[in-house]
């Protein structure tokens, strides 16, 4: 399942959060070139190697309806974890994406930031946006400025040193702003399976749950604002119910629907099964000098 004697494996010889060696395995043992283990010190679930060889990049294609669907669905409930901020920027409000999506630079830009990137390799998010093609895990690089919104979408699982884009994200985030981070859910697991659905092993890195990405966020002084990981069915309720609130003018059904979309943020807030998991994070006033 994890990979064949042959392959070209790199190992890793520790835990990509906190570089503890000490691991309790899940799948596979020490002989095989990659397993899935818990390190023992910090509790993180991760890989204990990856290919060799970069899973080469798929051909771009534009950005279809499903895909522009999925990405406003994103906005809006990262929207909902601010409490509206998100769609109401101040004059010149700045943001900066690691990995540069091109669907979710082109939305921000539509909503009034003035929307950069950062990729360290060609993408079709260079035509229209200025992307920076630096590795922010090296420690070194500086883009000269900061931003009120940083996001890190499905970026963090993929990264051995996810602790230094933490800090490449908390250096350049602006008095007042957020880090959005977003990773696959851990604990999005069938009864009785031991890997979530969809994992990648040999490309994915590591696999948080809510206590190693708020740990992982400490770790540079960010503190989390809210954490969201619930089901699709239940996000999309939420997103509808917030719709007709928008909508309804008249007393009495206005009100009743407010109470809907107040009980089912409290359970999204509450779950934890679903595919994704979302943290918004920011540095407390103290912190920032």
């Amino acid at each position: 399942m994890w990979a064949e004697p042959n392959d070209d494996v790199i190992p890793h010889l520790d835990c990509p959060m906190c570089h503890n060696q000490d691991r309790r395995f899940l799948v596979g043992t020490w002989e095989d070139p990659i397993g899935v283990a818990r390190c023992t010190a910090c509790g993180l679930v991760h890989t204990t190697g990856r290919h060799a060889e970069a899973v080469p990049l798929p051909p771009a294609h534009p950005i279809d309806g499903m895909r522009r669907r999925a990405i406003r669905q994103a906005f809006e409930r990262y929207d909902r974890m601010l409490g509206g901020r998100l769609r109401t920027p101040a004059p010149g409000a700045s943001t900066l994406d690691v990995g540069s999506d091109e669907g979710w630079l082109d939305l921000m830009k539509l909503w009034g930031y003035d929307a950069e990137g950062t990729s360290t390799e060609p993408t079709p998010a260079a035509l229209g946006h200025r992307v920076h093609d630096v590795d922010p895990t090296q420690c070194g690089v500086d883009l000269g400025r900061q931003y009120d919104v940083i996001t890190l979408i499905d970026q963090l699982d993929l990264l051995e040193r996810p602790v230094a884009a933490l800090h490449f994200a908390a250096r350049h985030l602006a008095p007042g702003g957020v880090v959005i981070v977003e990773v696959p859910n851990w604990n999005h697991r069938k009864p009785g399976a031991v890997l979530p659905d969809g994992v990648e092993l040999g490309h994915q890195v590591a696999f948080y749950d809510r206590d190693s990405l708020r740990e992982a966020l400490l770790a540079v002084g960010l503190h989390s604002l809210a954490t969201w990981s619930a089901p699709q069915a239940l996000d999309r309720a939420i997103s509808t119910t917030k719709q007709l609130v928008q909508r309804r003018q008249d007393g009495w059904m206005n009100r009743t629907l407010r109470l809907a979309e107040r009980a089912l943020s409290h359970a999204s807030d509450a779950s934890d099964q679903g595919a994704k998991l979302v943290i918004v994070a920011h540095r407390p006033i103290e912190d920032v000098h």
